[in-house]
């Protein structure tokens, strides 16, 4: 709906309002998917027009003028645009929101056919990859961003900004954030193999990196990466912590495969709630690092992604 008044949690870290603030983000960079900006698009619409996207001509005075390339971002033959803005948590965090008019017609805050996405600080967005930190826009919608509450009141039409203010919607069991971003381990109740439920950032080890990775019986992709997170564990154990995560089997079955494959690092069970709340991909291996003080550096990286990580930093 046009000029509709959008509600919008956010979950903040460590915010402790005593009075209504509000925030407002002013959406001027542009993103794209793919698309280098020195680039032109030549399309068809949907009348069979074949057309040349010039973003240099469309957009002359921005520094982020990108679109989409991917076919996966052309609906309807229209090109869809993505406008974004940063604001900062008051311990500094940078968090980007980004509008995705995603039915190509001009307009950003139409419920249940526009999207929000949020995450760190970047110049693109892969509408393919990025599902869990992507959501359409739906009334009383909900999301989870480092455990404070906050509503988004407006989105204007044109998509230049976006209005937060303090929540007064609480997420319960029936009202599930439609997207969760942490910027840093999560407070997230998890199972040990002793069937014991924990918490996710009461694992981490405050001296040394944080690499969660998940796996489940019967992935040959995680099969394959055991020597190298073997090695990893082995030769830089004291500068990383590995934890596995699974969110398939039960507790015996994991146990039965950490047995067989001699998987000497902790091993945690969760669910899809947890790696959504992780905000990265359900597919296995995948994989999210963190630094000493369980601060976000990349999440779906894989194993050698976090050698060369550390082998450039540690």
């Amino acid at each position: 709906m046009k000029n509709t008044i959008l509600l919008f949690t956010l979950i903040f870290l460590g915010c402790s309002c005593s009075k209504e603030e509000k925030i407002k983000i002013d959406c001027s960079l542009f993103l794209y998917n793919g698309l280098p900006q020195t680039t032109s698009i030549n399309y068809t619409d949907h009348n069979g027009t074949k057309k040349v996207f010039d973003p240099r001509v469309t957009f002359p005075d921005s520094t982020f003028t990108y679109v989409s390339s991917n076919p996966y971002a052309l609906v309807k033959n229209k090109l869809i645009q993505i406008r974004a803005g940063d604001f900062f948590y008051k311990d500094g965090t940078q968090i980007r929101v980004a509008v995705i008019d995603y039915n190509g017609n001009g307009v950003f805050n139409e419920t249940g056919k526009d999207y929000i996405w949020i995450g760190e600080p970047k110049d693109s967005i892969d509408l393919w990859e990025a599902n869990l930190l992507l959501s359409p826009i739906i009334e009383n919608m909900i999301v989870s961003i480092n455990n404070s509450l906050f509503s988004l009141e407006e989105i204007a039409e044109n998509g230049n900004s976006i209005l937060f203010s303090e929540s007064k919607i609480q997420a319960t069991e029936n009202n599930i954030p439609s997207i969760s971003f942490n910027s840093f381990i999560p407070n997230i109740p998890v199972v040990n193999m002793e069937g014991e439920t924990i918490t996710l950032n009461s694992l981490h080890d405050s001296k040394t990196l944080t690499f969660i990775d998940t796996w489940f019986n019967g992935c040959s992709g995680c099969i394959k990466e055991l020597p190298m997170l073997d090695s990893l564990y082995s030769y830089y154990g004291d500068k990383i912590k590995i934890i596995g995560l699974n969110t398939i089997d039960d507790i015996t079955t994991m146990k039965s495969n950490i047995l067989y494959h001699n998987m000497q690092w902790p091993q945690i069970r969760g669910d899809i709630n947890t790696v959504k709340t992780l905000g990265i991909q359900n597919m296995s291996p995948n994989g999210i690092l963190y630094d000493k003080n369980g601060t976000l550096i990349a999440r779906d990286i894989k194993v050698d992604s976090v050698f060369e990580y550390i082998n450039q930093n540690h």
